[in-house]
């Protein structure tokens, strides 16, 4: 694929993604699922692969967590000094949402 087509495909998904989330605001602001979550934060696939796994992982091992424990991984996840704990906490609430690992999210945000 040649940069034109690219840059003519980026700016498309980035016009898709601001959509998506003034829709979101708009109509339904309470709304927060994993990939709402994800996409409005702009994980990437590999970030999103890496929490996947991290929050399998203690689910697996019946591991509990703290929400700043969490949240330093998130960090290191996403290869930041700092997120905001809203993000954080957002992204939580999308995969208690969404139905998955409702009571390792809920013992992470009660931990808040």
């Amino acid at each position: 694929m040649n940069s034109l087509n690219q840059e003519a495909l980026d700016h498309e998904l980035l016009l898709i993604k601001q959509s998506i989330d003034m829709l979101r605001e708009t109509l339904a602001p309470d709304l927060k699922t994993r990939d709402l979550m994800l996409l409005r934060y702009g994980y990437t696939v590999n970030e999103t692969r890496e929490l996947d796994r991290y929050f399998y992982e203690l689910f697996q091992s019946k591991t509990s967590v703290s929400f700043e424990d969490y949240h330093q991984k998130v960090c290191k996840i996403r290869g930041l000094l700092h997120i905001s704990k809203i993000q954080t906490e957002d992204i939580l609430i999308g995969y208690k949402a969404s139905g998955l690992y409702i009571q390792l999210m809920s013992e992470i945000l009660r931990s808040k």
